[in-house]
């Protein structure tokens, strides 16, 4: 099953393996968070983030 059948937009928190990266992919998650992309940041470090990728 899809999530987009749903038609609302998921974001899968905790997703901490590469595993549970694919596991979504297979669901059609098109968002995630945890600690597989990165450590929590404080609020400047996430302003320099930013600017580093625009």
């Amino acid at each position: 099953m899809s999530l987009k059948c749903f038609r609302r937009t998921h974001v899968a928190e905790g997703v901490e393996t590469q595993e549970q990266k694919l596991q979504l992919k297979e669901l059609d998650c098109e968002y995630a968070q945890g600690y597989l992309f990165s450590r929590p940041l404080d609020s400047e470090a996430i302003e320099e983030l930013l600017c580093r990728q625009s």
